[in-house]
């Protein structure tokens, strides 16, 4: 099986082999790595258009490095693996929302982005559902609504009202019996 080389956008090399989609995210670790030699990338305030060619990039990159491989050795895109491509933390992507109006609109928008390509991965199957699910609440703020109450106290029993006897006995010598539907012939 021979190695295939496709470049990044940001000069780094995404090394894919058609058998072991996993060398292709351990590339990017490592360009990243080597690039910002452990520091984190900072983005300007100002810089919100290079932060988004460099998300950019990053989708093209997906893309260019996915364009031959089998379906399911494809790599996809996750608010860890732009993290990584960028050079920076989760933590530092999602302050970046709380800058102003355009960097949250920006940020918003990327992990819209990167979600809607998730809930299709999950919808044929290629993403396990309890991944997609973590996934979902931990990067994209959907909320999972399932709740479990734990109390000390016993439950209440509810009281419900009684019905004499009496009044039970009038209500069924008035009721109707409803009308028989006719036979229809054969």
């Amino acid at each position: 099986m021979s190695n295939r080389v496709k470049p990044f956008r940001n000069k780094n090399e995404c090394l894919l082999t058609e058998s072991d989609d996993l060398q292709g995210i351990t590339s990017l670790c490592i360009e990243s790595l080597k690039k910002h030699k452990g520091k984190q990338a900072i983005y300007g305030l100002n810089e919100l258009p290079r932060f988004i060619e460099d998300v950019t990039a990053y989708f093209q990159m997906l893309h260019d490095c996915n364009e031959d491989l089998d379906p399911n050795k494809q790599l996809f895109p996750s608010i860890e693996g732009l993290c990584a491509f960028l050079g920076m933390t989760r933590k530092t992507f999602s302050a970046y929302a709380k800058r102003n109006a355009e960097w949250n609109e920006a940020i918003e928008q990327t992990r819209n982005l990167i979600a809607s390509v998730k809930i299709q991965l999950a919808s044929h199957g290629r993403i396990p559902a309890l991944v997609f699910v973590f996934d979902m609440t931990n990067n994209c703020d959907y909320y999972n609504t399932s709740e479990f109450r734990l109390s000390t106290e016993p439950p209440r029993e509810e009281v419900s009202p009684r019905i004499d006897s009496k009044i039970l006995a009038e209500i069924a010598d008035t009721a109707t019996v409803p009308p028989q539907m006719p036979q229809l012939p054969e």
